[in-house]
């Protein structure tokens, strides 16, 4: 309907996750609800909705990106049955990870989970500029 090419979305999706795993390496911290008056009136307002900071990064635009993707190269029932089983399990790990992650954070420490944090984030980047490559290859046949 837009128009929208898997390179184009591959490259779209490079992007976004390069600019996370960016932010990770300088270990910046999200602004959302870290002025003191605005969370404090968030904590007595009733909320209509309840979402945990994580879900934005888990099934963001990256993740989406790489579901739409796989179901795009691999088109036959039986694999889109193989990535669907795929995303359970990766659930199922994610909710594991929530689950242990302040008894992790505890253990880690600050300059720990520092370490962590930038280091996911090198790997996020890599990830990135590889999707980001594939597109600009697939999108320009001539460079490859």
């Amino acid at each position: 309907m837009f128009g929208i090419t898997p390179p184009g979305l591959e490259m779209a999706g490079g992007v976004i996750i390069a600019l996370m795993g960016l932010s990770m390496l300088h270990s910046k911290t999200s602004e959302i609800s870290h002025n003191i008056a605005e969370g404090a009136a968030a904590q007595t307002m009733p909320s209509i909705a309840v979402v945990p900071m994580a879900m934005p990064i888990i099934a963001g635009p990256g993740g989406i990106t790489t579901v739409i993707l796989a179901t795009h190269k691999f088109p036959a029932i039986e694999d889109k049955l193989l990535v669907s089983a795929i995303c359970m399990a990766l659930a199922a790990i994610i909710w594991l990870c929530l689950y242990f992650a302040a008894p992790i954070s505890r253990l880690l420490g600050l300059a720990g989970m520092n370490v962590v944090t930038r280091i996911m984030g090198i790997v996020l980047t890599v990830i990135a500029f590889q999707m980001l490559t594939t597109g600009l290859k697939k999108l320009l046949p001539g460079l490859a």
